[in-house]
């Protein structure tokens, strides 16, 4: 009856606390009891039930019941109910690692595990590190990625492939795609896996929803997948998304395929970006978009140098109220990174939310990373002429900001990748000997010229103006400013 309830998503009248307490009398003492398909049916009908109806019953002491139960079971649980409760404490948040550890090695030792148990576990085991930390034992991940091999090469009867929804033997393009998720999350790069994940999942394209199209082609990117072995898949997905015209893409979706075939290089195909900042501009379309999906879509843009034109920007900035209220220092810093990159003309209210933002951002604890801080200068000094007197005063802030960090005692740490003249790498103190020489240029900016030259005490390691001077005289590279990836 429980699971009845779930599946009908029917939680009024009692119904689910009433069996809740039920399960949960006497110390879980029926779940002790329960077999391997029980177990897996009431973890995932606590896993989409509402918040309510886990607070009213005893929803704690039936999981901890039956945890402790599928600690002691082995042979007694199959691939489904293996997959059902990792599933389950995925979307539960909820990390139990000794049991997360038992059900992926139950699992990861079937030879006959279905499509959907493998599918389902992958990603599952990904979402728990991501959002609880557990780390699946390697030999466990490697046996679980043998098994998806096994039935992607046609074995246990399957055909192999990619089939129709609730096809036993062949994953569903929905399982493709998650399994690839999955990898991303867990940091699975074995090409053994992913390049017949990603020829299956390029055979798929044709059946796959808007999502699994957008999540594949992120996917790839995040692993790295540029080996000329996965360009047929990355060819086939990007091509679909073109020939739909990116038609039901929502905005993460079409952020995220721009983002991910910039960042694979896949800069040849201009007009696949035109057609994506087409369907951007379609009325209503950019006010759905978040705060990260706009800086998502700009930054993938920026590092393809596809130039939108004025109006991209003008639509951007009327709805940058989003910006203001929801954007965090690496969306600040990509966006205005990738204004200067376009060398779009300034579009003054945008500039002005960002630095806004970032000023607002810099009391929070980690709110804004000391590379946030420096591109962000950096990209307001190479936009052009007057942007820098424009926002003197939060400009100003931002400087004040980075000398308080470089004056700092734990400012004598050396961060890894650092020219070893204090917190900042030798990337951000060129990006800061930028922002200096057009100070030093701009007309109106006399009272910020002087800022990185007042730090420093005596004994201390000198100003944060003189090391950047030193550094720019021993180095002499140019820069382009780029923040580093999500």
């Amino acid at each position: 009856p429980l699971w009845a309830c779930a599946k009908a998503g029917y939680w009024r009248g009692g119904l689910a606390e009433a069996l809740l307490q039920q399960l949960g009398r006497g110390g879980g003492a029926l779940m002790r009891a329960a077999n391997g398909q029980d177990h897996g049916n009431v973890w995932w009908s606590l896993s989409v039930a509402p918040e309510e109806v886990l607070q009213a019953g005893q929803a704690e002491e039936v999981l901890d019941a039956s945890a402790e139960a599928l600690q002691q079971m082995t042979a007694q649980l199959n691939s489904q109910d293996c997959s059902n409760v990792l599933l389950a404490c995925a979307r539960l948040q909820r990390s139990h690692a000794v049991l997360a550890h038992h059900l992926t090695a139950c699992l990861a030792a079937q030879t006959n595990a279905s499509c959907q148990a493998l599918a389902n576990s992958l990603y599952a085991l990904g979402e728990l590190r991501k959002d609880c930390g557990h780390t699946p034992q390697l030999l466990e991940l490697q046996r679980l990625a043998a098994g998806v091999l096994r039935r992607l090469n046609g074995g246990l009867g399957g055909g192999g492939g990619v089939g129709p929804g609730g096809s036993g033997g062949r994953f569903t393009p929905q399982e493709l795609s998650n399994m690839l998720l999955g990898c991303t999350k867990l940091g699975y790069t074995d090409a053994g896996l992913l390049q017949p994940l990603a020829i299956a999942a390029g055979q798929a394209t044709g059946r796959m929803k808007e999502q699994e199209l957008a999540n594949s082609l992120y996917a790839l990117a995040v692993l790295g997948c540029n080996d000329p072995a996965y360009a047929p898949a990355v060819l086939q997905l990007a091509a679909e998304c073109k020939w739909r015209n990116f038609t039901g893409f929502k905005p993460q979706e079409l952020s995220n395929s721009v983002w991910a075939q910039a960042k694979m290089g896949r800069n040849s195909d201009q007009g696949w970006f035109a057609a994506a900042v087409a369907v951007a501009m379609r009325p209503g379309v950019l006010e759905e978009f978040n705060a990260q999906e706009l800086s998502n879509l700009c930054y993938g843009l920026a590092l393809v140098r596809h130039r939108p034109g004025p109006a991209f920007l003008v639509s951007t900035a009327a709805v940058s109220g989003v910006l203001r209220s929801e954007a965090n220092g690496q969306d600040c810093a990509n966006l205005l990174w990738s204004l200067a990159i376009l060398e779009a003309p300034s579009e003054p209210r945008l500039v002005g939310v960002l630095v806004e933002r970032l000023e607002e951002l810099l009391p929070q604890r980690g709110g804004v990373s000391d590379q946030h801080l420096t591109t962000s200068l950096w990209a307001l000094a190479v936009m052009g002429p007057g942007v820098l007197s424009r926002h003197q005063r939060p400009v100003e802030v931002l400087l004040r900001e980075v000398v308080r960090r470089w004056d700092r005692p734990a400012a004598a740490a050396v961060n890894k990748g650092s020219s070893g003249a204090g917190r900042f790498t030798g990337a951000g103190l060129r990006q800061l000997w930028r922002v200096q020489q057009e100070l030093e240029h701009a007309d109106g900016c006399s009272r910020l010229v002087g800022i990185m030259a007042g730090s420093g005490d005596a004994g201390s390691k000198g100003s944060l103006l003189s090391a950047i001077r030193r550094h720019a005289a021993s180095k002499g590279r140019a820069v382009d400013g780029r923040p580093d990836d999500r």
